[in-house]
């Protein structure tokens, strides 16, 4: 039985424990009660286990002839899954994604033309042009994704410099952001991710609603998904390995391609699917960066696509922690 932990334990979900083991969940568990490992549940009520736990099974060797199963089994699953209609899956989600980008690009550019200044080491001017390297890096990954399975590096730093953006705009009273500002435009210096991430937790908040976003969808910005943008950051083996083809015959699993340029339609869909929480979260930004410029027609129009993709989120969370 799930129990509650009043402590705060280093602690991992099951479905990214299983994820990283190769293993269905429903064969975790059964891992879990024969070792007699206690399950318990974080304060976002996700089923977990102690990390140190996690490492014991990742270090088992029995690690292997639990997994083998579940892979075969989904090797053979894939087999018949329809690549046609993925593609066209793919094909769809990029279009739209693209929409959004393109609307995106033309409001900014409106309030860029009106707003920002060579001259000026403001807030606003940061955010402006930090917003040019987002929009220039989500068309990057839009037009490589499908050829390049490593456009996936580009998530974390479109993540980083929209998160940046906000800390400039939300603290620009706090004296600490006014000093990372300057070093910014001076001398080519940019505070810790981490630092601005956790000084924004608290303050958006409580600042959301006033951009026209529920405070709760901000808090949904957890530390579990920035720890997924960050895998192909750090080279793991779980992104190096997505590099391969794999398929099945006799039972065994064998190496079909290496990807040196192509991507496999199977990452293609995953990551492009897992894309628009990116979208989600850079269009919020801006809402948030440029409330008081953005004219009500426009605004509206973006808390409206926001608050719809974030909805939408709630139904895929499951899904995206099993998958990336």
């Amino acid at each position: 039985m799930a129990k509650k932990n009043k402590s705060k334990p280093l602690l991992i979900s099951l479905s990214k424990c299983a994820y990283i083991l190769n293993m269905s969940e429903p064969t975790l568990d059964s891992w879990l009660k024969e070792k007699n490992i206690l399950i318990v549940v974080d304060n976002l009520g996700r089923n977990c286990i102690a990390y140190d736990n996690f490492k014991s099974l990742a270090n088992d060797e029995n690690k292997y002839e639990k997994s083998k199963p579940d892979i075969i089994k989904y090797l053979t699953d894939r087999a018949s899954w329809d690549i046609e209609k993925m593609k066209n899956d793919v094909s769809k989600m990029l279009t739209k994604y693209n929409e959004y980008v393109k609307m995106l690009t033309e409001f900014h550019l409106e309030i860029f033309n009106s707003h920002f200044k060579l001259i000026d080491e403001s807030s606003v001017s940061a955010a402006l042009l930090l917003f040019i390297k987002i929009i220039n890096m989500c068309n990057l990954f839009l037009d490589n994704i499908e050829k390049y399975n490593s456009s996936v590096l580009l998530i974390r730093t479109i993540d980083e410099a929209n998160t940046l953006a906000q800390y400039f705009i939300v603290m620009q009273k706090d004296e600490q952001c006014r000093r990372d500002l300057i070093a910014w435009f001076r001398y080519e210096k940019s505070p810790p991710p981490s630092e601005c991430r956790e000084k924004l937790s608290s303050a958006l908040s409580a600042l959301a609603p006033q951009a026209g976003i529920p405070s709760e969808l901000v808090k949904k910005l957890s530390d579990e998904v920035y720890e997924i943008k960050s895998k192909a950051i750090h080279h793991s083996y779980r992104d190096c390995s997505e590099l391969l083809e794999f398929e099945l015959k006799d039972d065994n699993v064998t190496i079909k391609e290496v990807s040196y340029k192509s991507t496999s339609i199977f990452r293609q869909f995953e990551v492009v699917e897992y894309f628009e929480s990116i979208i989600n979260n850079v269009l919020q930004g801006f809402i948030i960066c440029f409330n008081n410029i953005l004219n009500e027609e426009k605004k509206n129009k973006l808390v409206v696509l926001t608050t719809g993709l974030s909805f939408k989120e709630e139904e895929d969370n499951e899904k995206l922690d099993k998958q990336v």
